[in-house]
């Protein structure tokens, strides 16, 4: 049970870097 959390947060985590990121770039152009 703990297992699936701590994945789905991770998964959450990365979506925001990710999204983060683009936005960085996106701005940096």
């Amino acid at each position: 049970m703990s297992g699936t959390g701590v994945q789905k947060l991770a998964y959450v985590v990365l979506l925001m870097l990710m999204f983060g990121v683009c936005t960085g770039v996106l701005g940096g152009l």
